[in-house]
């Protein structure tokens, strides 16, 4: 996943004309504070937007980013901390006992800032999965850093000699298993770097009162998409005057916006009102969204259920209700941090969480 404020502050940057380097994890191995796909920007003056450790690594990587810079080539820095000794060596007295690999790769005007630039346009207008493959490790006639992003059945090629376009295509198929976010693969003498890339989670909420503020700041700060929906003009307007630029106000009774639900990975329902809330669950149950919460305890969702009738049987498995963890605590924003921490293992697919029954 690609955090929204990585993606905001490298819009920031590139419009300004900086110089900068992406920094991802492609591989770990024991105890590491992030895992592979994990990003972050780093500046030519030093400057840097995200984490991929505890603060401890990015003074080092800020050193091998403007090396990178300097030379206009990506490369690999390998931290290995499984062995106390090398740590010391090192210097940098970690502790994490863990090894990780991090991809850099310059990211400049006079290059259109490719590839970060055509990954960041994609998942801004919606699109949900793009692959990417990098050049790590090269021979004579492919310079480190050449790119193919794959975005469906669209290539963007950046570097890569034509006649190894279909290799690399059939490779980036089998290099990464499962949910894996990142993996390495070889083609020939060429060592590259295989990411799958997905954009920020996408929430909505059906309800725009004031529990609704602490749900949309704690997924800010988690760095996902959010959209607020009500059909009281005052919540709306309160909403917008609280800073919440992608509140909007519904008609009562009528169909929801198709744009509304468009890309949404989750939808909270939360008007508290219960004829409203009916009419929310009714047209969510005919939509795709993957996860539906639901505010309000087991009573009141029975109630809405038997209302709803046979076409509750659509929401299936989707329905989540109540929201929300049972972590204790009181008032909106213990709320708050339920509903997020329940959202975060279901998209995530944490092994933790529990499905609804």
């Amino acid at each position: 996943m690609i955090e929204r404020a990585l993606l905001e502050q490298f819009s920031t940057w590139s419009q300004a004309g900086e110089a900068m380097v992406l920094a991802t994890v492609v591989g770990t191995d024991g105890s590491t504070y992030r895992k592979s796909g994990a990003r972050m920007l780093i500046r030519a003056d030093g400057r840097f937007a995200g984490l991929l450790s505890g603060g401890c690594l990015e003074g080092d990587l800020v050193t091998h980013a403007g090396e990178a810079l300097a030379a206009g080539e990506a490369r690999l820095v390998r931290y290995d901390m499984r062995d106390a000794r090398h740590d010391e060596l090192w210097g940098l007295g970690l502790g994490c006992n863990g090894l990780i690999e991090i991809l850099l790769q310059p990211l400049v005007a006079a290059e259109a800032y490719r590839p970060f630039a055509e990954m960041a346009q994609r998942f801004l207008a919606g699109h949900r999965l793009v692959q990417l493959l990098v050049v790590a490790s090269t021979d004579a006639s492919t310079r480190p850093g050449a790119s193919l992003l794959l975005d469906g059945e669209e290539q963007l090629v950046d570097g890569l000699p034509p006649g190894r376009i279909d290799a690399l295509l059939q490779a980036s198929r089998e290099g990464l298993s499962g949910g894996a976010r990142a993996g390495r693969i070889t083609v020939g003498e060429l060592d590259l770097v295989v990411l799958r890339l997905r954009p920020p989670p996408c929430l909505v909420l059906l309800g725009g009162g004031a529990d609704a503020d602490p749900v949309l700041r704690i997924a800010s700060e988690l760095g996902w998409e959010t959209r607020v929906a009500d059909h009281r003009p005052a919540y709306v307007a309160r909403l917008h005057t609280a800073g919440f630029s992608q509140a909007h106000e519904l008609t009562a009774g009528a169909p929801l916006p198709a744009a509304l639900l468009e890309a949404a990975d989750a939808v909270v329902i939360m008007s508290h009102h219960l004829q409203t809330d009916l009419h929310y669950l009714r047209e969510v149950a005919e939509s795709p969204v993957p996860y539906v919460g639901l505010l309000g305890p087991a009573a009141r969702r029975d109630r809405l259920l038997e209302r709803l009738g046979a076409e509750a049987a659509r929401l299936g498995g989707r329905l989540h209700a109540p929201v929300g963890l049972r972590l204790g605590g009181e008032g909106p924003a213990a709320i708050a941090l339920s509903i997020l921490a329940e959202l975060q293992g279901v998209l995530h697919r944490s092994p933790d969480h529990e499905p609804p029954a």
